[in-house]
């Protein structure tokens, strides 16, 4: 897996990836599925994604209890992940 993450940086304009580490959505929006719980609003899945996807951090933001990153998949799709420890943010030096 190493070696993937690798490739991946080696290759990217960006200097911050992404790294899912067990299966997570990419949604369409910058807010959990199914949130608030009391009146849930629109948010459409991209994606689930499996352990070992990678993509590009383009920025994240702060919800009232939540965080959302918006990243660039190595597919091309352009989403949100919601920080649930899924994912890890490896930084290249």
């Amino acid at each position: 897996m190493a070696s993937v993450v690798m490739l991946i940086i080696a290759g990217c304009q960006n200097d911050t990836v992404v790294f899912v580490k067990r299966p997570t959505k990419l949604l369409e929006q910058p807010y959990p599925y199914g949130y608030p719980s009391t009146n849930p609003q629109r948010n459409i899945i991209i994606a689930t994604l499996k352990a070992g996807d990678a993509g590009y951090l383009l920025n994240c933001i702060y919800g009232k209890d939540y965080r959302a990153c918006k990243v660039r998949m190595t597919d091309g799709a352009i989403g949100y992940l919601i920080d649930e420890g899924d994912f890890e943010i490896l930084k290249r030096k």
